[in-house]
């Protein structure tokens, strides 16, 4: 099976201990928050301040698509929000709204007056399963977005995809082929693909994850 989309914009945003990565050369590492009003600013999910951080840089021709792809979500407030309720046996109603997987398109939706369809997935590799969901005859914005507790604490990554076949910089395929042993998946691997798609050569790679090969060509 082979998907292919017209891709106008990638953007990414990187939590400061990725940039040492030659692959981050292209992420924004510092929330970009002015537009919004600080009253709304406090409310934002982690993920969601990284989304608004990169829009600014999209330009859409409509009210896109918005897919939301993640394979732990804000897994980092979801444990504060367990914390919380095991010690006070409650929790602020807003926080948890917006721990939810659907939180961040919500939002995203709600601040430009979008009403054209979302979705929330939860899957392994998030951006591989993002263009799995995604329709390339739309124009969509598709968010992949994984957070991460390593050695050096809480990190995050976002990447912001701009499908659009009628105005495009560059041509995905993706296609994928079964493997026959499990492999786990590398969750830095969209940085990759945000590296080649700023590269001025066209690039083919492989990515293994779970029992699947992804192929990628981008051009």
């Amino acid at each position: 099976m082979t998907l292919q989309f017209g891709i106008n914009a990638v953007g990414a945003f990187c939590s400061k201990n990725f940039t040492q990565d030659a692959l981050a050369d292209n992420c924004v590492t510092e929330f970009k928050l002015d537009a919004i009003p600080p009253l709304e600013r406090r409310r934002l999910g982690n993920a969601t301040k990284c989304a608004f951080s990169l829009m600014p840089d999209l330009k859409f021709r409509t009210k896109p698509k918005i897919i939301f792809s993640s394979y732990s979500g804000e897994i980092h407030s979801c444990l504060s929000l367990l914390k919380t309720l095991d010690l006070e046996s409650v929790v602020s109603p807003t926080q948890f709204s917006l721990s939810v997987l659907n939180a961040t398109p919500a939002s995203i939706a709600i601040a430009t007056h979008n009403q054209s369809e979302i979705s929330a997935i939860s899957a392994t590799p998030s951006l591989e399963y993002g263009f799995i969901n995604a329709d390339s005859t739309e124009e969509t914005l598709l968010i992949a977005y994984e957070e991460y507790l390593n050695k050096e604490g809480f990190e995050y990554l976002m990447v912001l995809v701009h499908l659009d076949k009628e105005n495009y910089k560059k041509e995905l395929q993706l296609g994928f082929e079964y493997t026959n042993e499990d492999s786990l998946d590398d969750m830095l691997h969209p940085l990759q693909f945000v590296k080649q798609f700023h590269s001025d050569s066209a690039a083919q790679w492989e990515h293994y994850a779970g029992n699947l090969c992804w192929k990628w060509n981008l051009k």
